[in-house]
């Protein structure tokens, strides 16, 4: 299926980490989102502190969060920033290390959610941001990103000692974040910049 294809620049910008690190997460609550975002934090909250790190979770989303919900953000220190317009979506990526794509693990969940690639996650790999990915391996979202290399992903075959020890070398080393940001770039250059896709679909029509 052809997802949004954004208009990629030629080259990836860096970030810089000492004002702190950030990770965001864009998109909707429903379907369990909201409880894995407070799982991940729980889990990489080891791994921050063993790195000598800093990490701010923002979440935007136009639906709110519930009483309950927002209590366990404000648990686990995860920031809910509001709602996003469409020009200001690619400004919080732009200054964020870290963009988040999580999936519930509940069977309820993940029914729903087996075969859709959501449409964020070109954008998330254009944006530069290191894309880190929680959810249940068999989901089509989550093989996409494991099979290609271009994000940290974390599922239900991980342990969390391996978890805290690659996630750790993660937020310590600037290095490791580039290297899954720009594979995740040129991924998402290669298969879904506009121009490529307009180029193809041309040529579909042609043959």
């Amino acid at each position: 299926p052809i997802m949004h294809a954004p208009v990629m620049p030629d080259s990836m910008s860096l970030r810089t980490s000492s004002g702190g690190l950030e990770a965001v997460y864009i998109g909707g609550l429903h379907l369990g989102r909201a409880n894995a975002l407070m799982s991940l934090a729980r889990l990489i909250a080891p791994a921050v502190r063993d790195a000598g790190a800093s990490l701010t979770i923002s979440v935007y989303s136009v639906s709110p969060p519930t009483d309950q919900e927002m209590a366990g953000f404000r648990a686990n220190d995860i920031v809910y920033g509001g709602g996003l317009r469409e020009e200001e979506v690619s400004q919080v990526l732009a200054r964020a290390h870290f963009a988040l794509h999580v999936e519930s693990f509940d069977d309820c969940h993940t029914s729903k959610s087996a075969l859709s690639v959501s449409t964020k996650i070109p954008e998330y790999l254009a944006s530069g941001a290191c894309v880190i990915a929680y959810g249940p391996s068999k989901l089509a979202s989550m093989r996409l990103i494991q099979a290609n290399n271009i994000g940290f992903v974390v599922t239900e075959v991980d342990t969390p000692e391996s978890i805290r020890s690659a996630a750790t070398a993660l937020f310590r080393s600037a290095e490791v974040r580039t290297q899954i940001a720009e594979a995740g770039f040129r991924f998402a250059k290669k298969h879904f910049d506009s121009r490529v896709v307009s180029s193809r679909f041309q040529s579909l029509i042609n043959s």
